[in-house]
């Protein structure tokens, strides 16, 4: 993955990983499009698509 130098980088980009792959929150579509949907938690949208993006997809 690609390191993050910002404290809680690392649970960002897991809880991204798990949100996409439940369909939930910032993630890829089936067909591999970018989609944006609010994150399941208040104030965690930045958290979320950060962790999505740089996280690998699938």
């Amino acid at each position: 993955m690609t390191p993050v130098n910002l404290p809680g980088g690392a649970r960002a980009m897991e809880l991204g990983v798990i949100y996409s792959s439940a369909g939930h929150g910032c993630g890829f579509g089936t067909t591999g499009e970018w989609r944006s949907n609010p994150a399941p938690l208040p104030g965690m949208r930045g958290l979320v698509t950060t962790g999505t993006m740089l996280a690998p997809a699938g």
